[in-house]
């Protein structure tokens, strides 16, 4: 047996795109087995199938959008309706964490893809830990579930034009009698980040950044900023600042080394840890857009013993997600507002995990001009899985960005 690039050669025969495909058998479960089951030299043949992944992934979770017929998108206070879909095509029930998806009554994360790429997300980015149970959705086979996204209230397009637009979320898969997260497999891995095909929206009615700078300041429900220390903040206490100036010291002595770490490249098993490597890279070189958002994090949020960010202690105060959310922001806004949950008050001062100053450098990375990282895992063992099956997402994941600052040198 020879490999050849995508190409397998086994018995004289070529099969194509052998590292995507997988032997199953009638019930579409993996086969352990090397040969492609065609027919053999006796007339016998293999059960099962050889089929690519992801033809077997999409008869089994499958998210689909659509838009109104001939409808356009044009000034603000008209809706857009799109409806997103996630059907189970497989034999097997599965249970789902509606968190960072479709099907939350409020977004929570950026799960827009557009091209032109010239958009701004208008939705919470938000830092809530792991789900609990009565967030679970269960969908049996056959079942589909469906939820009406207004677009206008969370993406602002900057061009009159054509937008494709997809939905592109992190699917948590669930183990509904245990509440345990399903462990990464080849096969599930390939439905961990799920992503529709695009539809096209006619754009006609644009936004200015102004526009845009105006809904945030609504948002923040008219509280004006104050000072304390010269550092601009809203509805912080002066017990609550001194634990945030505190928090921030750590958090640039963390971005600041987490940064330099990638420019010298001295920490090649942290970093295979927390991002993997690609085999179609050249291993010996780092992620380049890591390390950008490390650099953007310590020249533009933690500058020479500044902080480029206003601590907001007040507005999440009054969400009903407060008490399981650490922090969140609104990537777009560039005020740079972070907003503290209690999920922050109660972290560790120190570096650690999940700690106050990594919850910083984590919101921090969200920002559209800094990083424009999204929420597709949590927790050490999830961000540990995804680096091993899937680099390009850990390297775009903000818990990840996290991780890896928290544990630089080593985890303490």
């Amino acid at each position: 047996m020879m490999h050849f690039g995508r190409y397998l050669v086994v018995a004289g025969f070529m099969v194509r795109g052998i590292e995507a495909l997988t032997l199953r058998s009638a019930d579409g479960r993996p086969v352990d087995g090397e040969i492609p089951p065609w027919q053999a030299d006796d007339g016998s043949t293999l059960p099962g199938s050889y089929e690519p992944n992801d033809a077997f992934a999409k008869r089994q979770l499958e998210l689909t959008v659509s838009a109104p017929a001939g409808a356009e998108l044009r000034e603000s206070a008209v809706p857009y309706p799109i409806t997103v879909t996630l059907q189970n095509n497989g034999e097997q029930k599965v249970s789902i964490s509606k968190r960072g998806s479709p099907f939350e009554p409020e977004l929570r994360a950026d799960i827009f893809w557009t091209d032109p790429p010239t958009s701004s997300y208008l939705g919470r980015s938000v830092n809530h830990g792991h789900a609990m149970h009565q967030e679970l959705l269960d969908l049996n086979p056959g079942e589909s579930l469906s939820a009406t996204i207004d677009l206008q209230k969370y993406l602002a397009f900057h061009e009159p034009v054509n937008y494709k637009v997809s939905i592109k979320y992190n699917l948590q898969l669930y183990n509904s009698a245990s509440f345990k997260k399903v462990s990464l497999t080849p096969e599930n891995a390939i439905q961990h980040v799920i992503e529709a095909t695009a539809i096209q929206v006619p754009v006609r009615g644009v936004r200015s950044e102004e526009d845009v700078d105006q809904l945030f300041k609504v948002r923040r429900k008219g509280q004006a900023t104050r000072e304390w220390n010269g550092w601009q903040n809203v509805g912080c206490s002066d017990d609550e600042m001194e634990v945030i100036q505190d928090a921030a010291a750590i958090a640039s002595q963390m971005a600041h080394s987490a940064y330099d770490t990638f420019v010298k490249e001295k920490a090649t098993e942290l970093y295979t840890r927390w991002f993997g490597w690609d085999a179609a890279r050249d291993s010996k070189s780092w992620d380049p857009k890591v390390k950008t958002i490390y650099e953007n994090i310590s020249t533009q949020i933690f500058p020479e013993d500044k902080h480029n960010f206003v601590p907001d202690c007040s507005t999440c105060k009054s969400d009903p997600d407060y008490s399981y959310t650490y922090a969140y922001v609104y990537s777009s806004d560039k005020q740079k507002v972070m907003y503290y949950c209690a999920g922050f008050w109660q972290a560790t001062p120190k570096r650690d995990r999940d700690s106050k100053p990594g919850t910083m450098i984590h919101e921090a990375s969200h920002y559209s001009d800094i990083g424009k990282t999204q929420d597709l895992a949590y927790g050490t063992s999830e961000l540990i899985e995804i680096a091993e099956e899937e680099p390009e997402t850990a390297r775009q994941n903000a818990d990840s960005i996290e991780a890896f600052a928290e544990c630089n040198p080593s985890c303490p």
